[in-house]
């Protein structure tokens, strides 16, 4: 468990033992409800994250499909084509894009000044 995660539980188990006072209940609410958003931005971020680590020749090849991306705006590659040049399936590809790079295929589509076929 993480650090916020336990520091929320341990809060919101001292609240509910707490004597009653004016403002307990929504203190108790608010704290619940602290603790549902840490829960779900744990699993997300658990559920995004790659199954296989990135090993140094997969950032090689993502590092050369960004870079084939930006080359030229007029003409970008699709999705499609930078997953196969990269070895991976689109699904991988899209998933591990965002990660090593800290932009979205599209985002850096639009940074680059086009819009690739495939979005």
């Amino acid at each position: 468990m993480d650090a916020g995660l336990a520091r929320v539980v341990h809060e919101l188990a001292a609240a509910l033992r707490a004597p009653p006072g004016p403002g307990l209940a929504l203190y108790h609410e608010a704290k619940g409800l602290e603790l549902l958003s840490l829960l779900l931005m744990h699993w997300n971020d658990h559920r995004t994250r790659p199954r296989r680590p990135l090993d140094q020749r997969d950032r090689e090849r993502l590092c050369e499909a960004r870079d084939r991306l930006v080359h030229d705006p007029a003409d970008p590659p699709s999705i499609d084509e930078l997953a196969r040049a990269a070895g991976m399936g689109q699904t991988r590809f899209a998933k591990v894009f965002r990660p090593s790079s800290a932009n979205r295929f599209t985002s850096t589509c639009a940074s680059a000044g086009s819009r690739p076929r495939a979005c």
